[in-house]
């Protein structure tokens, strides 16, 4: 069986499951499915794609001239106001190098996972590596890095040890480097665990000389813990930087390479279980949390500047495509915070019977981030589309403007709607 179809086939079981079962969470109740398509009808936001076909993966061009974004089984581009849009390829997560001259992507070809790169007008295509990964557990992620210069390539390399571990197949991956341009290959990190890890981080830092990478742990036929470790590029002295005991994701380097901000679902120990975005200080490893409610958070992303994050906060763990919720009054929202945890502002709020935002990608002068939406429906995740959203130079308090409310009292009306308030007379 092919790859791409297997991979396929796990999406499709996995919205099955939410079909027939509702989302993963416990009290679930019913709660009416109202899909919305477009978001425009309700919310102040700007809508970049229209045929709803699976849009996702925006990468902002450096000089904010461009959004490269896989639409379906293609890799296209458009404007920042969604004119001009052209398909360049067939492909998946798209990364632009700094100067902006190529465009790398993901690629599968006859059941082989490939890096591919392009000049951004999609000419000049070349494979750039195969990308191993194993049958029994292929990665939904990229599963690559870019360095900074765009140079060089970090990937895993997976491969099943033929060891069980709890009834499971037990994973590993090496962490290997490729010259782009020579094309040899160093391995600097040999046998990381991924058993039962489908979509790990990889990170290059912005200085090119550290990458940050993740590893799990297994226990009681239960996914219990994903470290966060930073490997040095040159001598491949690794760090263990995240001290939870649980499941620790989402990791992003700051612009300066000074910090990494990542989502911790515990607290330190002899907290109660939390998820929570936490920041380390590199210079210290001084480790401090940003957030306080209980709300999953996901899609971290720092501004251009480093001032600043963003970051979506779910009432629940759920992902939903039909039907039952754990919450009747479920959201997820976008924030936006200080890099300190303070300021926090609530740019969008939406229900979860309407759908579900993900993605977050700041634009380059960090007025604006694009996110993409899946609307609660029966394969919502084939029918995204891509949006962005303006963002503020600080928090409305005064003249009349919308004072957004605090992390910790989300709003129980459906916040920020257009300006003049308009409503849609039919939900699609």
């Amino acid at each position: 069986m092919k790859l791409d179809t297997k991979i396929v086939i796990l999406l499709l079981i996995a919205t099955t499951a939410v079909t027939f079962s509702g989302c993963i969470g416990e009290n679930v109740v019913h709660l009416q499915s109202r899909p919305i398509n477009d978001l425009t009808c309700r919310y102040d936001v700007t809508r970049l794609t229209t045929d709803s076909a699976g849009n996702a993966d925006p990468v902002w061009s450096h000089d904010g001239s461009k959004i490269f974004f896989r639409s379906g089984p293609n890799i296209g581009v458009m404007d920042p106001d969604g004119g001009n849009v052209k398909t360049l390829t067939r492909g998946a997560y798209p990364a632009l190098s700094r100067d902006g001259s190529r465009v790398f992507f993901h690629r599968i070809v006859e059941e082989e996972r490939e890096l591919w790169v392009m000049k951004p007008d999609g000419s000049d295509e070349k494979r750039v590596v195969s990308l191993p990964v194993t049958d029994d557990q292929p990665l939904l992620g990229s599963g690559w890095t870019l360095s900074p210069d765009g140079g060089k390539v970090c990937y895993y390399a997976q491969y099943s040890t033929g060891k069980t571990a709890y009834d499971r197949h037990e994973i590993a991956a090496d962490i290997r480097i490729m010259d782009v341009n020579k094309g040899n290959e160093t391995t600097i990190v040999s046998g990381i665990s991924h058993t039962d890890f489908y979509n790990p981080d990889l990170i290059w830092s912005p200085d090119g000389q550290k990458i940050l990478f993740q590893a799990s742990r297994v226990c009681s036929n239960e996914l219990t813990a994903v470290s966060i470790r930073v490997v040095d590029v040159d001598n491949t002295d690794t760090e263990q930087i995240s001290t939870e005991t649980g499941e620790c994701f989402g990791a992003k380097w700051s612009p300066d390479g000074g910090k990494i901000a990542y989502i911790s679902d515990r607290g330190a120990a002899g907290q109660e279980d939390t998820v929570n975005i936490r920041i380390v200080n590199l210079g210290d490893d001084d480790s401090e949390q940003l957030t306080e409610s209980r709300a999953f958070k996901t899609d971290l992303a720092w501004s251009p500047d480093g001032n600043r994050m963003a970051y979506i906060s779910r009432s629940t763990r759920a992902y939903c495509y039909s039907g039952k919720i754990d919450k009747n009054d479920a959201k997820s929202g976008i924030w936006v915070m200080n890099s300190d945890g303070g300021d926090k502002d609530l740019l969008l709020s939406i229900p979860y019977n309407y759908g579900m935002m993900h993605d977050l990608k700041w634009s380059p002068d960090g007025s604006r981030i694009a996110f993409v939406w899946a609307p609660n429906a029966k394969f919502g995740w084939e029918k995204t589309d891509i949006y962005v959203i303006d963002v503020p130079a600080t928090a409305a308090d005064g003249g009349g403007e919308i004072k957004r409310p605090s992390e910790t009292s989300p709003p129980t009306s459906e916040a920020y709607q257009t300006p003049d308030n308009r409503r849609c007379s039919k939900i699609q």
